[in-house]
């Protein structure tokens, strides 16, 4: 997504749709905190952005809402002010506005139906605003978006780099029946390659973890078809991925508790 944002086409396709358009993001990761994936801090995000970008927006927006005045930490304000003050500054700037909002499926459980309803509100303030949102498949987005708005998969776009890499690997992976029959081990190189594009969901992590498993586990490994056998009982990519990210950050957390009781000593 960030590719996204700071390539130069994007901004010329969107300088096709209205002049000097304003750009706001917020992008939410699963080993972040529960606080950073919040409802809450979401809005917090998007309403900094435009306060940044618009000449006495601030000074507009105080003589509309008179609590302003009575907010000096952003924990004191609710998702409602929040959500009013935001409309308002996006009403106020009098420019079209594109919203890239990144790891949907990544906000905290306890906001999830708020914020499927605030996505379906910017939805419907088109033509003012364009979306751009990423996130691994959810019914509720589908149901939201999935009819309307057009969308790509990922694995659709890496699929080629993915082939390459796998097939690279497999080239330089020595196993005991390599050259003993080369049709079907070409055969069964294809196998696996489609079924780690077919398994990864177009998430390169997931890729990045599985060869490296085939490649440690080496030595145990004395054909192309167990190295098949076993990537056919891995979860798929999103799951699998998920379950890793979960895990170093809780091996970061440790570490990092550990450090602080070292040098508390």
């Amino acid at each position: 997504m960030k590719l996204l944002v700071r390539d130069e086409r994007t901004r010329h396709e969107l300088s096709n749709w209205t002049d000097d358009p304003i750009i706001l993001l917020h992008f939410l990761w699963i080993s972040g905190t529960k606080d950073q994936r919040s409802m809450h801090k979401v809005l917090c995000s998007l309403l900094y952005q435009p306060l940044e970008q618009g000449d006495g927006l601030v000074d507009q927006l105080t003589l509309q809402f008179s609590f302003l005045d009575h907010r000096s930490h952003v924990d004191e304000w609710s998702k409602t002010e929040l959500r009013q003050v935001l409309w308002e500054a996006i009403r106020n700037l009098d420019k079209r506005i594109c919203i890239f909002l990144n790891g949907l499926d990544e906000v905290d459980g306890e906001d999830r139906v708020e914020f499927h309803r605030f996505i379906k509100d910017l939805l419907q303030a088109q033509p003012e605003i364009k979306l751009c949102v990423a996130s691994r498949p959810e019914v509720p987005l589908e149901r939201i978006a999935g009819r309307v708005c057009p969308k790509f998969r990922l694995q659709d776009l890496t699929r080629i780099d993915i082939s390459m890499a796998v097939r690279d690997f497999l080239r330089d992976f020595s196993l005991s029946d390599t050259g003993i029959n080369a049709n079907k081990n070409e055969a069964i190189c294809d196998e696996i390659i489609n079924l780690v594009i077919d398994r990864s969901e177009g998430v390169f992590l997931w890729v990045h973890l599985v060869l490296r498993r085939i490649h440690n586990g080496r030595e145990t490994i004395g054909s192309l078809d167990e190295v098949l056998r076993r990537i056919e009982k891995l979860p798929k990519g999103v799951i699998c991925t998920t379950r890793h990210g979960k895990d170093a950050a809780k091996m970061r957390k440790t570490t990092v508790r550990r450090r602080r009781i070292t040098f508390s000593w």
